[in-house]
């Protein structure tokens, strides 16, 4: 019966799954398809914010001119009016005329610097006179510096800050300090006033990052940084350039923008709400997320209809597969598990490629078992045939050498010729039916090795015994050496040794004319190595693939040079087998050929020191 588990391949020898292939495609390709539009819609998300950026800014630079312009008329007007104090001899008038030019101020107050006020002017109330107690902006003036106080909501419900500049007199000395409450009521009408997209705020920060102006007071109110509202810093605002998306004043995350005023140092921040920027363009990422989830249910369908119609029936199949190869010719594929479709009809031509395997495999065996028993048949026949051709022969040869030993009398010339020739032939015949019989135990299964404890060197010194008469009668030199290495003794069956190696030295002695052979026996790992190599014609390249089967011979005509039957080289092969060995052969027309036999080293002894050559 055919092996078949011997030509099927293992599941980890790198074969893949078509439904894995399958599945890893539809699936690289659908997330190459969620890709794109996952990058559709966030080209359309951030295309729409990089617009309101731009309008953003763009508002913001026009907003920040127009709080400089603002603010700048006022400080304008301070300086102006600290100038014209140093220079006139009614500073009250002064205040008085400043006050009706400059509506933000709401007081102004010429102090010295000791802290007294020297003239107060007020739109409302009465002017103070008490020294001032506490004079903060001494140092920056003195510096030629500007003031700016805190935020103060707390007067009249609205923001206002104090502004102190330096008045000079006529030799440039610091002489007074001209301090203006300055009402930023203006300034919160203009901040409440601007838009961006129609959501969008605006709101002012001083240098400590505190609210100066906002639409919503209460805010004001609260006294806060910026870092204190939103988690960031005014550092933060300016550092990362002109544009930031993070919490903004109204606890909505939202497009910001802060840029620095020239005429004091605050800041003017801008901010727009992302949903609000994004709100023009909604029915768009709707439209873009409904696609997204229907690629994501797609995506799921087609995964799910690959495992069910393809992957599944293609491991159903393949477990039929493999039931055949592990030699169940009976199985057959469920047609009830498939649909009829490409794999339903793959599933029913398996069936019908088993039956028909299954019809050949019965055929094969039955041929098989045919084989055999004709073996046995001839096998059997050839050990009678052999058996009872050795009786008769036996008696021929020792009758002939009854003849030559002239216990029947004395013979003449040609009669002892022709005697011998009956005696040589006589074991000829008998070594051809020993080989016959061999050759037919062997392939019956009936040949037995008797293994025993044999010295190389006597074994050595046997076979070259044997040849040593065949070689000398053709000139050629014999060579044999032992490996040192080989133990005193070993386990071999030293009938069978013998008779592998008296068919190669026949061999090789037959087929040279002049030259040697030479025999090396040597020890290599657990494995003794008998080459057996010659200088006589050599074998054709085609002739290796087939000397060394039965009755074959390189020359087959009745005409040969050569004489032999064919079986030597077959019961050398089959020998080295019987005994867990084999033997190669390399050849080179006309320059010899060497056999080598590689059979188990059974030791029993330490390695023997002799080496013999001749």
């Amino acid at each position: 019966m055919p092996n078949w588990a011997q030509t099927s391949h293992s599941p980890h020898s790198g074969e893949q799954s078509i439904a894995r292939q399958l599945n890893r495609r539809f699936g690289w390709l659908s997330v190459l398809a969620l890709l794109v539009m996952l990058f559709a819609l966030f080209t359309a998300m951030t295309s729409t914010l990089f617009f309101s950026q731009r309008l953003l800014l763009v508002t913001l630079g026009e907003s920040a001119r127009t709080f400089d312009a603002f603010l700048g008329t006022v400080l304008g007007d301070l300086r102006a009016t600290a100038d014209a104090v140093a220079h006139s001899d009614n500073a009250g008038r002064v205040l008085r005329d400043a006050l009706s030019r400059t509506p933000p101020i709401f007081s102004l107050t010429l102090v010295n610097l000791e802290g007294e006020i020297i003239v107060q002017r007020r739109r409302v109330g009465m002017p103070e006179t008490a020294p001032l107690q506490e004079r903060p902006w001494i140092r920056l003036t003195q510096n030629a510096q500007l003031y700016v106080s805190e935020v103060d909501i707390t007067r009249f419900g609205v923001p206002f800050v104090d502004i102190a500049l330096p008045v000079r007199d006529a030799n440039g000395q610091h002489a007074a300090d001209l301090i203006a409450e300055l009402d930023l009521s203006a300034l919160q009408d203009l901040v409440a006033g601007v838009r961006v997209q129609e959501y969008g705020y605006a709101y002012v920060l001083n240098e400590r990052g505190e609210l100066v102006a906002y639409r919503d007071l209460s805010v004001l109110r609260q006294g806060k940084t910026i870092t204190a509202l939103t988690g960031r810093s005014l550092e933060d605002i300016l550092h990362l350039g002109t544009f930031l998306i993070a919490a903004g004043l109204n606890g909505d995350f939202a497009i910001s923008a802060g840029l620095r005023l020239q005429s004091l140092p605050w800041v003017v921040v801008m901010e727009v709400p992302t949903w609000r920027a994004l709100q023009p363009y909604m029915p768009l990422i709707f439209i873009y997320a409904a696609l997204f989830g229907i690629g994501i249910a797609l995506v799921i369908d087609g995964i799910c209809f690959v495992r069910r119609f393809i992957s599944l029936p293609l491991r159903t199949l393949r477990e039929d597969v493999n039931q055949l190869q592990r030699g169940n010719m009976q199985h057959r594929a469920d047609l009830s598990r498939f649909r009829y479709d490409e794999i339903g009809l793959l599933a029913e031509t398996l069936n019908g490629m088993a039956e028909r395997v299954e019809t050949r495999t019965k055929e094969l065996i039955a041929a098989h078992r045919l084989a055999q028993e004709s073996t046995r048949l001839k096998s059997e026949f050839l050990a009678v045939m052999s058996h009872e051709l050795r009786t008769p022969l036996n008696a021929l040869i020792g009758y002939s050498g009854v003849l030559l030993d002239g216990m029947a009398g004395k013979l003449d010339a040609e009669t002892r010729s022709m005697v011998e020739r009956i005696d040589s032939n006589g074991h000829r015949l008998l070594a051809l039916i020993n080989n016959v019989l061999d050759i037919a135990k062997i392939e019956s299964g009936r040949m037995t090795l008797v293994e025993q404890a044999v010295s190389p060197v006597s074994l050595l010194q046997l076979w070259r015994a044997d040849v040593a008469l065949l070689a000398q009668k053709k000139n050629l030199n014999l060579r044999m050496e032992l490996d040192p290495a080989l133990p005193e003794t070993i386990y071999a069956d030293k009938e069978r040794l013998t008779q592998i190696v008296s068919n190669l030295l026949s061999n090789a002695v037959k087929f040279t004319e002049k030259g040697e052979i030479r025999l090396r026996w040597f020890a290599s790992d657990e494995e003794q190595v008998i080459c057996v190599s010659d200088s006589g014609i050599g074998i054709p390249a085609h002739a290796l693939d087939y000397i060394f089967e039965a009755f074959r011979q390189l020359d087959s005509s009745t005409r040969r040079a050569y004489g032999g039957t064919g079986l030597g080289l077959a019961i050398v092969r089959n020998l080295c087998h019987l005994m867990g060995g084999s033997v190669q052969v390399k050849s080179t027309l006309g320059q010899g050929s060497t056999f080598t036999v590689r059979l188990p080293l059974k030791r029993t002894a330490a390695a023997s020191n002799a080496v013999l050559s001749a």
